[in-house]
């Protein structure tokens, strides 16, 4: 049995009309982009309530009670034109440009999401202004597309939290094991070189039936940076 958050379909229902409409009149084409779309539908998504159901009654059961609620509606509205103000003034940089296509057919072993915090030794303090890269076999890890960056710039609202989605890595066969042993590297001119190393225990997936968000993600101890 799976659960799911019926607010996503109607959000991105309006997002996708309201995206249209205001295309055509400010003749602005990145607002149709899948990127744009996602980023905007999260936006609201994380400001209204969740209406989760596990069956098609359930679903017909809150559809009616959305309708009966006109004021969740208008809220909605509201949200998306606020977060469309957000987007028209900080736009990001891979809305002009195609997310890379997906080159894995077949079994893959997907990587869950790595997460961890980067602070200094001295005072305990996150660190900011720093580029973090996740390696493999000594090279960046490609992430799972451009929204996903490797390096990871630390800027000073992430409080030294940096996040890495990697892109399905080709398998041989469905059920095959792997362990990747991966490096997180930071060279920075204010701070001793870094190397932190860690290994993943993966079994490859069909592709059709594999998702990458539905791994725990891998968290990583807090890290330390020593001043030179």
């Amino acid at each position: 049995m799976e659960i799911h958050n019926l607010m996503e379909d109607i959000v991105l229902r309006m997002v996708n009309e309201i995206l249209q409409e205001e295309s055509k009149k400010k003749e602005i084409e990145y607002l149709l982009s899948p990127q744009c779309r996602m980023d905007l539908a999260c936006y609201v998504l994380n400001r209204i309530p969740q209406y989760y159901v596990t069956s098609g009654r359930g679903m017909a059961h809150t559809e009616r009670a959305l309708k009966e609620n006109p004021q969740l509606r208008v809220d909605i509205v509201t949200l998306i034109h606020e977060g469309l103000k957000r987007i028209e003034t900080v736009k990001r940089p891979y809305y002009d440009a195609p997310l890379e296509a997906k080159s894995i057919e077949g079994p893959a072993f997907f990587l869950p999401t790595i997460k961890g915090k980067l602070l200094n030794c001295t005072n305990f303090e996150p660190v900011q202004g720093v580029s973090i890269e996740l390696c493999w076999e000594d090279e960046l890890l490609p992430m799972i597309d451009k929204r996903w960056q490797n390096p990871f710039f630390l800027d000073e609202k992430l409080e030294g939290t940096f996040l890495f989605l990697p892109r399905p890595v080709q398998a041989s066969k469905a059920g095959e094991q792997r362990t990747f042993e991966l490096e997180i590297r930071v060279e920075d001119d204010r701070f001793e070189p870094f190397h932190h190393y860690f290994k993943i225990e993966a079994v490859a997936e069909e592709d059709l039936e594999a998702n990458p968000w539905k791994n725990p993600d891998y968290k990583l101890p807090e890290l330390f940076l020593i001043p030179k």
